[in-house]
């Protein structure tokens, strides 16, 4: 109940139960059932669990089920964490992940005991975010033009409606990416030789686990550190890693890479990655600065691994921001409701439309919010007056442009021999230049 109380998700909460039990009492029998009427949660720690799934309902039970034939065994020192409508029957009788609905994880045997992630390190406290907050908006919706900071979102709804973003048809850079590590993953593990592998924006590190995989073909990682502001989504991965990667420690940091890099663990070998175009959020001179902390930071034989967009023809990149379905007019208009949230405004985010705009000047896209109608918004103190767009493209009063989708490196070219080189799109490099762009973290 603690854990739950504080913030960590239902399956680590349960994990981390059982895995602190079983270190001061090895080889208990625990098994540790919990629910809330949409999410199950179980664990088997030296006593069987048997499940099963059909398309509408799961069956979790701590006693074997031998005469059904629709159950499973679970393997000993796992956990199981299904959702309602989240299974469907595997070719072997077993059940098998729908979607994001389904979760298994192991608890990690350490030195003859079960173990979980390490506790997270928290140097951006929920004060910091909200004091962040006040003063962007501040600033932002003040200025002419007015704009806000990407970052604002991804609440927790914001961070589900990119994931569906992710998977249109239309939203080429994280597939791009994914195949450049797919095929890259295991040259970059034997020609950095990292100890440990930091990532800065983590998010899921749903596209680090094929790092991940290498490291451990090539065997000599020993700490992975991913960073992230949200302690809601380190709590899960972290969780999720420490059980998918047996041995591996997990050592997870809250924290803001525009200001925490001084945090990171020191020592060893290092392996700093920095993916989904997240670094194209950055104007140049946040850019710049970033790259001068992150130099600083870096010691002799450490690595850093930068994935981005290249700039492309408009037809390409336009819809990749501006989709048929409407998903990431939605993510866009999202940031109203999370300033109404967080600050008691009383936007209309249905009284905004959402524009994609190509900037063919600085090569570089920005998401807009347009207001339909003229409006006043309350916010903080503030009054803030929107005109009506109409039908013009540029930016202008009645818009809100997020700022960092207009982050790309233009024209400024990258000479460093040895990036990865792929023809479709996410990362360029061989030691030909090329022109990087602004994109959404991906």
């Amino acid at each position: 109940r603690h854990r739950l109380r504080a913030g960590a998700a239902p399956g680590r909460a349960v994990a981390d139960t059982v895995a602190a039990v079983e270190a001061v009492a090895p080889g208990s029998r625990l098994n540790l059932l919990l629910t809330d009427g949409v999410t199950a949660v179980a664990t088997t720690a030296g006593h069987a669990l048997s499940v099963r799934g059909t398309p509408d309902a799961v069956l979790l039970a701590s006693e074997p089920l031998d005469d059904d034939p629709g159950c499973s065994r679970c393997r000993t020192g796992s956990w199981w964490w299904p959702r309602r409508r989240g299974c469907a029957r595997a070719p072997d009788g077993g059940v098998t992940p729908t979607g994001r609905r389904w979760r298994q994880g192991q608890l990690v045997r350490r030195k003859g005991h079960l173990m979980s992630a390490e506790p997270l390190e928290i140097y951006l406290e929920e004060q910091d975010l909200g004091r962040s907050l006040r003063e962007d908006v501040q600033v932002g919706l003040t200025a002419e033009p007015k704009w806000l900071p990407p970052k604002w979102f991804y609440d927790a709804r914001g961070s589900e409606l990119f994931e569906e973003v992710t998977v249109l048809p239309e939203y080429y850079p994280t597939r791009a990416e994914r195949a450049v590590l797919a095929e890259r993953a295991d040259e970059i593990a034997e020609l950095t030789g990292a100890k440990t592998l930091i990532e800065l924006g983590s998010g899921s590190s749903e596209k680090t686990r094929l790092l991940l995989d290498a490291f451990a073909r090539h065997g000599g990682l020993g700490t992975f550190v991913p960073l992230d502001v949200s302690v809601s989504a380190l709590r899960q991965s972290t969780g999720e890693i420490a059980a998918d990667y047996p041995g591996l420690r997990v050592r997870g940091i809250v924290g803001d890479f525009t200001r925490q890099l001084d945090r990171l663990p020191t020592g060893g070998r290092r392996l700093v990655v920095f993916l989904g175009g997240t670094i194209g959020n950055l104007l140049p001179v946040e850019r710049a600065e970033f790259l001068v902390a992150m130099r600083a930071a870096l010691e002799a034989g450490d690595w850093l691994l930068i994935g981005a967009d290249l700039v492309k023809d408009p037809s390409v990149i336009v819809p990749a921001y501006d989709d048929a379905a409407g998903v990431t007019a939605e993510f866009n208009r999202n940031v109203l409701r999370v300033i109404n949230r967080e600050l008691g405004a009383d936007f209309d985010p249905e009284a905004f439309s959402h524009v994609a705009a190509w900037d063919p000047e600085h090569e570089w896209i920005e998401m807009r919010l347009r207001a339909e109608r003229p409006m006043r918004v309350r916010v903080l103190d503030l009054d803030v007056e929107f005109a009506a767009g109409g039908g013009t493209a540029d930016r202008g009063f009645g818009e809100v442009p997020a700022r960092g989708h207009r982050g790309g490196a233009g024209r400024r070219r990258l000479h460093r021999p040895g990036l990865l080189d792929r023809s479709g799109g996410a990362v360029r490099g061989d030691a030909r230049p090329g022109r990087l762009r602004g994109c959404r973290r991906g």
